[in-house]
């Protein structure tokens, strides 16, 4: 179509790109060569850049933006390709695009095109007086200390009175137990609320909206922070955890950087930690009592969702289960000592709400699929309140799993870290310390009544998931595939994968797990006496994969969540039948 117009094409293949910088943290190497060639593009006279991309391309939703921000006010061209393409459209865009060109040449011959100077976007985010130059607000660890830089360029440490670390909400339990965590270590942190519509329009007006939920709820997040809660002079940092790839999780940073020195918001700056460091940065304590954290949190997060089915009054139960909560989130602030009396606590004022029947009677679902996605209200829907209305409580993977498998990936040298002896057996000591502390935890909290514990077990869950795909490619892909293919039939009658929109991760596990949650290849790996009887029965395992991208679920999806529900309460029955039978048979064998 361009030849045809007599324009030269150069393929990005053959443009010499040695020369151009990478971008900070671009693992991609796809994205690394195009966007080489963006900065080559951007100021030669002769070249105009058309990106091709094809739908819902997970690495094109960062990619993009990051082109277009190289392109500046210089033309360019994106043509998103799918098999529903029209010719037309096509012809219609790539000649309005060489009309754009040959007008913006006229001007610059004619020199109308001006520079775009660093001062000539506003601040529209904050209250702050524009700086004539900006200075962005940065963060590094030195020295194991965690400095920042102000906009000003005054140095300060993470415990100064004017910094305050800000936490977007993954759940309540996770990221109030988080900033506990904080406050016990000195640090003013603060939870933001859960997401709302306003967080998700806020974070589709200043996106592509081709990025992955996440991103877009905690972008949201921030910008409505920063213009209605911000205090005047505050040095926000803003926790967001990244990774090195393939996930677009680890763009996130990189995102919000840019984001922010776009619009040249001051004092905002931000706190990574990495997969790759296994979160180790912040110390011994912080990782002992923030382990602490994430088992209790997680742990609730089960008791919450258990009483939504079987408390007597749920209202009641839900009230008391809060002000239990909160005095766990005071034990979390005076340290390792106050989270174990409020643990003990905890499960002694849990033990005394009442139960209409008993939990391990009833059906239970298992959650999967990306993080935050699962995690997070808005983001699943209301997902594990809309299967309790049909009796069925969900246990939704927990964050500590997640913690397991980095420190599995650093042990197996899967990771960019490289580790010596010392360093493996440091790691191999801290993680008996994490097993030891989890059996410690959940027993206590098993005494209440309220909770069945579950002790993570990562590598079996990733000796199944590589049956069907290389534990290679990191991320939750295998763990999303294995905790299913494990557990359901078994302990879950049945497991929902969620996640954004365009996930690949996600897409991976669901074209896996459609094809093999049957009783021919669970089979190969569950030799035990239950999965052999119940799949007799129920050949097929209830599975649901959903895409989440904030707005509620289409009629479709609607569907098949009532079917899934059907074929749940039905896997239950079945479970629920051999199950007594097996007590049976080890009853009459004792006496």
């Amino acid at each position: 179509k361009f030849a045809s117009r007599g324009i030269t094409i150069i393929p990005v293949d053959f443009f010499d790109i040695k020369s151009y910088p990478v971008k900070e943290h671009m693992f991609w190497s796809m994205g690394q060569m195009i966007l080489k060639a963006a900065e080559g593009i951007k100021n030669h006279p002769q070249l105009y850049g058309t990106f091709i991309t094809n739908f819902a391309c997970g690495p094109d939703s960062f990619i993009i933006g990051y082109f277009r921000d190289i392109m500046g006010r210089k033309p360019s061209l994106t043509l998103e390709l799918d098999n529903h393409t029209a010719d037309a459209g096509l012809e219609t865009r790539v000649e309005a695009f060489l009309d754009i060109v040959a007008r913006y040449r006229q001007l610059k011959k004619s020199k109308k095109v001006t520079k775009v100077t660093k001062d000539s976007a506003g601040d529209s985010y904050g209250t702050e007086k524009k700086l004539k130059e900006f200075r962005q607000a940065t963060t590094m660890f030195k020295n194991k200390k965690f400095l920042i830089t102000m906009s000003e360029g005054a140095e300060i440490s993470l415990f100064d009175p004017r910094v305050r670390v800000v936490f977007a909400s993954m759940g309540q339990f996770g990221t109030e137990a988080i900033t506990a965590v904080m406050k016990n270590l000195g640090i003013r942190a603060i939870a933001l609320p859960a997401a709302d519509e306003e967080d998700l329009k806020l974070g589709r007006g200043n996106t592509l909206c081709k990025e992955c939920l996440p991103l877009q709820l905690t972008v949201g997040a921030l910008v409505k922070y920063i213009r209605n809660k911000r205090p005047e002079n505050e040095m926000t940092i803003y926790f967001v955890p990244s990774s090195s790839g393939p996930c677009r999780f680890g763009q996130y940073e990189i995102f919000m950087r840019d984001f922010v020195k776009k619009h040249k918001i001051r004092n905002v700056a931000f706190m990574s930690l990495t997969l790759d460091s296994s979160y180790e940065d912040f110390g011994m304590e912080f990782k002992l009592l923030g382990w602490y954290a994430v088992l209790a949190a997680d742990i609730f997060e089960d008791v919450y969702n258990a009483m939504l089915v079987v408390a007597e009054d749920r209202v009641r139960a839900l009230s008391d289960l809060q002000s239990i909560w909160s005095n766990v989130l005071n034990g979390l602030e005076h340290g390792r000592s106050g989270i174990k009396e409020a643990l003990d606590q905890a499960a002694k004022d849990l033990k005394l709400i009442p139960q209409k029947k008993s939990l391990k009677d009833v059906p239970q679902a298992l959650i999967v699929g990306e993080i935050y996605v699962r995690k997070e209200g808005l983001s699943r829907r209301c997902l594990p309140e809309r299967l309790a209305e049909n009796g069925i409580v969900s246990h939704v993977a927990p964050i500590h799993e997640w913690i397991y498998y980095t420190e599995w990936l650093a042990q197996h040298k899967l990771t960019d870290r490289v580790l010596g002896l010392k360093d493996r057996l440091v790691k191999r000591i801290k993680l008996r310390v994490m097993v030891g502390v989890e059996k410690k935890v959940k027993a206590i909290m098993a005494e209440s009544g309220w909770y069945v514990p579950r002790i993570i077990d990562v590598d079996q869950v990733i000796s199944v998931g590589e049956n069907f795909l290389s534990r290679k490619l990191t991320g939750e892909a295998i763990l999303t595939i294995g905790g299913p293919l494990a557990e359901v039939g078994e302990k879950f009658c049945g497991s929902i994968a969620i996640g954004p929109f365009g996930c690949m991760p996600n897409r991976l596990s669901e074209s896996i797990l459609n094809l093999k949650m049957d009783r021919e290849h669970l089979m190969w790996f569950r030799k035990d006496w239950m999965t052999h009887q119940v799949t007799r029965e129920v050949p097929n395992m209830p599975f649901l994969a959903i895409e989440s991208d904030g707005s509620p679920f289409p009629q479709l999806i609607e569907a098949r969540l009532e079917t899934f529900i059907v074929q749940a309460l039905r896997l239950h029955e079945v479970m629920m039948k051999y199950r007594n039978r097996h007590i049976q048979y080890i009853e009459r064998s004792i006496t």
